[in-house]
């Protein structure tokens, strides 16, 4: 009777291509043969074993890491149902827990209200105070580092350092409280600059700049001719302009007139006589002027305006319309609204009115 154990070892040498040789057959002819195969069966078998365990090994790491992974997922979940109880829990603030503004406990949320507010401007009714915020984080099962509540930390200042103004903005602080030097010039100018091709403000703004002018000193930049750009500028800092501008070697236009009807390049005027051409050049200037006093800051509106008529560019009815432009709630203050005695004189001359009409 043939051995189990000698099937099997017949059946592994036939899968590994030696279906030739029977192992029940142990006759002195093939015996060494069928040892040196067998040797060789067993230490294929045993690398598979080995193979084997290390898979397992790895499996059961990660069959580890699994459940921890899972242990760890729980107890978050556990933990965001704890914090949305305490979002959402009432509970009253206890004074062992933190300092709260009064020594009761007992305080209804109506004490901790805001006044009533100026202008006639609702109430919060659902209005809390920090404390009882934190009052509420506090109050819970598990109680909590009070330096490390959220409330807490938001109620910290933020340290916050100001910038050291600007030299710019420092000197334009110290002329606002500076005394005027009655010997200093008064008002505005246009200092006149030529120009080799079309730029828009911003790109002027940035040349001069680059040429060591403070732009913000430019109340406002003009194009009176195709060839030229004006500059508005107060008469104070026309010097300092014109020195920056000659250390740059840039020319001025010394001479040159806005109303001079040469500057009319518009091909239609052409053939027009030197009287309508110069019309027409003052109904251009004249809306450039008017332009300019809406772009201006509102408080030199009134004094450029003035320069303008004093150079019989624009007139007083245009200076009057531009100022009320910029103040348009100027004239509503309290004092201009009526009196009790304005309201009795004018009913008074109605009833005189009536009295003339009969």
């Amino acid at each position: 009777m043939t051995s189990p154990h000698f099937n099997m070892l017949n059946a592994n040498l036939s899968q590994n291509g030696e279906s030739g040789l029977n192992v029940t057959d142990l006759t002195g002819a093939n015996l060494g043969e069928v040892v040196g195969k067998l040797i060789g069966t067993v230490q294929d078998l045993k690398g598979k074993v080995a193979a084997h365990e290390g898979l397992l090994m790895k499996l059961d790491s990660l069959v580890k890491e699994n459940n921890q992974l899972r242990s760890t997922l729980a107890e978050q979940n556990q933990e965001i149902l704890r914090l949305r109880g305490l979002l959402s829990s009432p509970a009253a603030a206890r004074p062992s827990d933190v300092i709260t503004p009064s020594t009761s406990s007992k305080k209804s949320r109506a004490q901790y209200r805001p006044m009533d507010t100026p202008y006639g401007h609702p109430k919060n009714d659902g209005f809390e105070s920090r404390e009882q915020v934190t009052c509420h984080v506090l109050n819970s099962d598990t109680q909590l580092d009070p330096d490390s509540t959220w409330a807490t930390i938001a109620r910290r200042v933020p340290n916050v350092s100001r910038q050291a103004p600007s030299a710019r903005k420092f000197a334009a602080a110290s002329r606002a409280f500076s005394l005027a030097d009655p010997a200093a010039a008064k008002g505005f100018d246009y200092v006149y600059l030529p120009r080799k091709r079309k730029f828009t403000r911003t790109e002027i703004r940035v040349h001069l700049r680059r040429l060591g002018i403070d732009p913000s000193r430019i109340l406002d930049i003009s194009f009176p001719a195709r060839s030229c750009v004006g500059l508005l500028v107060h008469a104070q800092y026309v010097p300092d302009l014109v020195s920056a501008l000659n250390s740059a070697k840039v020319s001025l236009l010394q001479d040159f007139e806005p109303l001079d009807p040469v500057h009319l390049g518009n091909s239609i005027y052409k053939d027009d006589s030197v009287t309508v051409r110069t019309q027409k050049m003052a109904s251009i200037h004249f809306d450039r002027c008017v332009d300019t006093l809406k772009h201006i800051r509102p408080h030199l509106v009134l004094p450029v305006g003035s320069m303008f008529v004093a150079k019989g560019w624009i007139d007083n009815e245009a200076v009057e319309k531009a100022v009320e432009a910029s103040f348009p709630f100027g004239n509503k203050s309290k004092r201009s609204r009526p009196s009790p005695d304005n309201e009795m004189d004018d009913v008074f001359s109605l009833a005189s009115d009536k009295n003339l009409d009969q």
